[in-house]
């Protein structure tokens, strides 16, 4: 993985890159990959938008929230497509209190040519919409099931067989696992600018970092280096998340 993650260092650092905000982070000097500084939230932040662009052309742009104020991000339909989510299904349902998360994850079902049914504000229409659907499969996070998940299981728990919950750590709650008994539950770990970070495993608060990225730990927190070709490649960037035992395969939240 660090092979790789040497080649997105050399991507953002090539003369004819479309951006030197690398260049201008990191100077002139080589460096090891391993000496390159960490990127922080706060430099992304203070960073203008347009100054950190590498790929051009049919961008999503969205608005992410953190400690030092809004971030604005792009991610692109191929990149989005490459992110790591294992369904199973074949009549997914959407559902997310975020609208950004709403319409990445949708693309993500059409990129990979699933047909998804995006769920509706009211709880009425997405109930109706899902039995009419038969959804088999939930994409969500956990406060729209807390939402909707009561109704929805009400016409749909014999046919839900997966139910996928894609959220930030931090916000993760319990799935409510009993509304749906006959399918299998999947945790993935995300931040909006980096995509799937983790897939929660067999033990509690262990995660598997996927093939999209090469993970650190720092300090004792989570850096990582994104292996997808996102419009802003993000380079030993510091999650800001606190980990436990890490084997470069495995995390544990602190």
């Amino acid at each position: 993985m660090i092979s790789i993650a040497e080649k997105v260092v050399e991507f953002v650092m090539h003369e004819e890159a479309a951006s030197s905000f690398y260049k201008d982070y990191y100077g002139t000097v080589g460096l090891s990959f391993e000496s390159l500084p960490l990127l922080s939230r706060e430099m992304l932040v203070k960073t203008p938008f347009r100054e950190r662009i590498f790929r051009h052309g049919q961008l999503g742009v969205r608005l992410g929230k953190t400690p030092y104020g809004p971030l604005l991000f792009a991610r692109k339909d191929l990149d989005i497509r490459d992110e790591p989510l294992h369904v199973s299904g074949s009549r997914p349902l959407v559902m997310f209190q975020s609208t950004g998360e709403h319409l990445m994850w949708g693309t993500w079902c059409k990129e990979r040519y699933l047909l998804p049914l995006m769920s509706e504000e009211s709880t009425r229409l997405t109930k109706n919409s899902a039995q009419i659907y038969e959804t088999d499969t939930l994409i969500t996070d956990t406060a729209s099931l807390h939402t909707h998940g009561n109704d929805v299981s009400k016409v749909c728990s014999k046919t839900v067989k997966e139910v996928l919950v894609v959220e930030e750590l931090q916000n993760m709650k319990p799935a409510l696992e009993a509304l749906f008994p006959s399918a299998s539950f999947a945790y993935y770990a995300v931040l909006p600018e980096t995509g799937i970070i983790g897939s929660k495993g067999e033990r509690e608060n262990v995660w598997s970092v996927p093939n999209t990225i090469f993970a650190e730990k720092v300090n004792g927190r989570l850096v990582v280096t994104t292996l997808i070709p996102m419009p802003t490649p993000l380079i030993r960037y510091d999650t800001e998340i606190a980990i436990g035992d890490f084997t470069g395969e495995t995390f544990v939240t602190a």
